[in-house]
């Protein structure tokens, strides 16, 4: 599993494997296979929700590009947030569980991180320099797993051309800045 093809060539085809919300969480979700089959190994129940969620996040961002209307494509999105959200939670229990440190948001460690994805998103590869250590993996996941989750969904959303302020409440929403009317 380490050793992922780094060319990614289907990414060249377009739909929602371009979209840098998707990109992000298949990092997400192969860095969370490997750092629960190598530091979660002996809590079958703990990994197993782990990778669950990280999956789910993964393709319920997929399934909902795919829908037809704006509201199934929102909530399919958010229900990949929560996904991410409930996997957050598992790696800030690990650190807390370990007596680990965690990194403050704007420590060198956390910028390093979220550096790699505003500079030159790649892969997998690009971040499993930090699988080295326990404590370094699931700083380095939450950082990431935030930066997905704060930025993403807007991303998601406008890869189809759509707005992720737009109301779900039916009122008309003005293209050119997505407010309501």
């Amino acid at each position: 599993m380490e050793n992922f093809n780094k060319n990614y060539n289907h990414y060249k085809t377009g739909g929602y494997k371009t979209l840098p919300f998707y990109r992000q969480s298949e990092v997400i979700h192969d860095f969370t296979v490997v750092f629960t089959r190598l530091y979660i190994k002996n809590d079958k129940k703990t990994t197993e929700q782990m990778n669950h969620a990280v999956r789910s996040g993964k393709q319920n961002i997929a399934e909902g590009y795919l829908q037809k209307s704006i509201e199934s494509r929102i909530k399919l999105v958010g229900v990949a947030r929560g996904s991410l959200e409930e996997l957050l939670c598992d790696y800030q229990d690990f650190i807390r569980q370990k007596g680990f440190k965690f990194w403050q948001k704007d420590s060198a460690q956390a910028l390093a991180v979220r550096k790699i994805c505003y500079n030159r998103y790649k892969s997998y590869n690009d971040y499993k320099i930090y699988l080295d250590h326990p404590e370094k993996a699931a700083n380095a996941m939450i950082c990431l797993i935030n930066q997905t989750n704060h930025a993403g969904p807007e991303i998601a959303l406008a890869g189809r051309g759509f707005c992720a302020r737009r109301r779900l409440s039916g009122k008309p929403v003005q293209k050119k800045n997505c407010l309501p009317r």
